[in-house]
């Protein structure tokens, strides 16, 4: 029994440590989502006032 404890033990730590590396990435793609929007913002404002 007490293998199966440390067992699960360790499966729930590794759901755990995917978790947090799929909120990373989430993370990741929002904040070069966002400059990449940001960019492209600055650059037509910048093109419209050059014309």
């Amino acid at each position: 029994m007490a293998k199966k404890k440390t067992n699960i033990k360790i499966a729930s730590k590794n759901k755990k440590e995917q978790n947090d590396k799929k909120k990373k990435k989430k993370y990741l793609i929002v904040l070069a989502g966002l400059l990449l929007g940001t960019s492209l913002i600055t650059r037509t404002t910048v093109g419209i006032l050059k014309k």
